[in-house]
C-alpha cells in the first residue's frame, strides 16, 4: 500500500519467484509525490536546485513550503522515514530514483494496479503511465476506486475493505484461470 506500491513493482522486477504483484495505488515517480503538493511555480525551482545539487537551496525551499502545507510537511517527513534518510535534501534525491520505468520492463508477473480518482498523493495518471510501461508483464488489471463505493482517497481510506476485496478477488480469478497445481 502507499509507497509499497513502487516498492512491490520493484521487488518483483528482481525476482522471479514472485508471481503475482498488486500495487496500491500505482506509483510511477517518487519525486512527483512532493511536487504534487508545492505551490506553483516551486515544483519547478525544487527540481533545478535538485539537478544542480544546490543543497542548501533545496533545503531552505522545502523549509519554506513545510510552513504553510501539512500535506506537503507529511510526505518529506514519511519520505524520509520510508527511504530512511535524515535530511528533506537526501530524501528528495533519493526520490528521483525511484522510477518505475526504469525496471518496468523486467516485471514478468501478473499486475493489479489501483488508483483512487481524488486521492491527493498518487492521482489515477500514475495507473496509466505504469500500464504503458509495464510491457513484459504477464497480465495487467487496472481498478480505479471511486467517491461513490467509498474509495476515492488515497489506500481507501473510508473504505479499505473495499480494495482488500478487490485484491482477494483478482487473485481468485487468477488462481482459477489456471486451473489446478
Amino acid at each position: 500500500m502507499s509507497w509499497g506500491g513502487y516498492l512491490s513493482l520493484r521487488a518483483a522486477a528482481f525476482e522471479p519467484r514472485i508471481k503475482r504483484v498488486t500495487a496500491l495505488p500505482a506509483h510511477f515517480n517518487g519525486l512527483d509525490v512532493a511536487l504534487r503538493q508545492m505551490f506553483p511555480g516551486q515544483a519547478r525551482a525544487l527540481v533545478s536546485l535538485l539537478r544542480a545539487e544546490e543543497r542548501k537551496g533545496v533545503e531552505a525551499l522545502v523549509a519554506d513550503q513545510r510552513k504553510f502545507s501539512t500535506v506537503f510537511y507529511w510526505v518529506i517527513t514519511q519520505g524520509m522515514h520510508i527511504i530512511g534518510t535524515t535530511t528533506p535534501y537526501d530524501c528528495l534525491q533519493a526520490e528521483t530514483r525511484h522510477q518505475v520505468r526504469a525496471f518496468a520492463h523486467l516485471v514478468k508477473q501478473d499486475v493489479l494496479l489501483t488508483a483512487a480518482e481524488q486521492d491527493h498523493l498518487f492521482p489515477p495518471e500514475c495507473l496509466e503511465q505504469e500500464v504503458h510501461a509495464l510491457v513484459c508483464a504477464s497480465s495487467v488489471t487496472t481498478r480505479v476506486f471511486t467517491a461513490r463505493e467509498g474509495g476515492k482517497q488515497h489506500c481507501q481510506v473510508g473504505n479499505s475493505a473495499l480494495a482488500m476485496r478487490q485484491m482477494i478477488n483478482w487473485l481468485t480469478l487468477l488462481r482459477t484461470a489456471a486451473g489446478p497445481p
